[in-house]
């Protein structure tokens, strides 16, 4: 049996950056499990940053085409369909210079590194560990 493990930081955890609003970016969320994707818009919204969430890669697609600006695409790699590491591919082609995370409970998805990435995150995504790979990325310029 597949699951999703998702763990959630108790609330005085997670402090908005309002304080820091050169450090807030604009990210396009890409994972198919609704749960998931519902729980990391959340957290990232909390982090200050401003996030649009879409269930597949064809979406994430739909939206770039339609040139709306973001600032990173953060997406899961096992995905039905368009599969992630096949997102970042076409990403790269289109919108060579757009920063692209990737996120992984499997192991293995991560390790593939088919197309090179500015960030990546293993499931279950910590509080911290997403506060400073965003951080990372907004302080050179993303």
């Amino acid at each position: 049996m597949r699951g999703t493990r998702v763990e959630l930081a108790r609330r005085d955890e997670v402090q908005p950056r309002a304080r820091h609003p050169e450090l807030t970016i604009r990210i396009l969320l890409v994972d198919d499990e609704r749960v998931v994707r519902e729980v990391l818009a959340l957290l990232l919204i909390s982090l200050g940053h401003t996030v649009v969430a879409v269930a597949s890669g064809a979406e994430a697609l739909a939206r770039l085409e339609a040139a709306e600006p973001y600032d990173l695409v953060l997406t899961d790699l096992v995905m039905p369909g368009l599969g992630g590491w096949e997102l970042v591919r076409r990403i790269r082609e289109r919108w060579p210079t757009l920063p692209v995370g990737v996120m992984s409970g499997n192991h293995d998805s991560l390790a593939e590194r088919r197309v090179p990435v500015d960030v990546t995150l293993t499931k279950p995504v910590f509080v911290d560990t997403l506060r400073a790979e965003l951080a990372r990325l907004a302080a050179r310029g993303a």
